[in-house]
């Protein structure tokens, strides 16, 4: 995460992960705050089955996991970049290579 991110608030902030150019737009209040620094998310949208939870492992430091069932990534070319942004905080890319 960026210096200037003073934590996150995924149940009042909107939550976008970009997966080259696929992007998943969770809306404010999507994310339940399930314990204490972990919050969880799972739907159905347009028929793609979502879970995905955070949680905080250090200060300023989180992990984000992602499932989705019932998407085609056909055409994507890898490695791809996935990128995390929490509001308009841009907390990291990283390059995935399989999926």
């Amino acid at each position: 995460m960026g210096s200037a991110i003073q934590g996150i608030n995924p149940v009042a902030e909107e939550v976008t992960l970009k997966i080259g150019p696929l992007t998943i737009a969770f809306p404010p209040g999507s994310f339940q705050n399930t314990s204490p620094a972990h919050w969880t998310f799972m739907a159905v949208i347009n028929g793609v089955t979502l879970t995905a939870a955070i949680q905080l492992t250090a200060p300023n430091q989180y992990i984000f996991g992602v499932t989705a069932q019932n998407v085609s990534l056909l055409g994507i070319q890898t490695p791809v970049t996935v990128a995390l942004n929490f509001g308009n905080d841009g907390c990291g890319t990283t390059q995935a290579v399989h999926f």
